[in-house]
């Protein structure tokens, strides 16, 4: 998946949860900031953990 696809997917899914415009975009800014250095292993745990 490439990076602008994943930041695109976050967005819709905030959207979709109705968060206003200024929460969806710190989110974006905190997703590209952190986008390089986390890993997909890390995500996976993320992911895994939180469900």
């Amino acid at each position: 998946m490439e990076k602008t696809q994943a930041i695109g997917y976050m967005i819709m899914a905030a959207k979709d949860m109705g968060l206003d415009k200024e929460t969806i975009n710190k989110l974006k800014i905190k997703m590209e900031e952190n986008i390089d250095t986390w890993t997909e292993e890390f995500a996976d745990s993320e992911y895994e953990g939180f469900i």
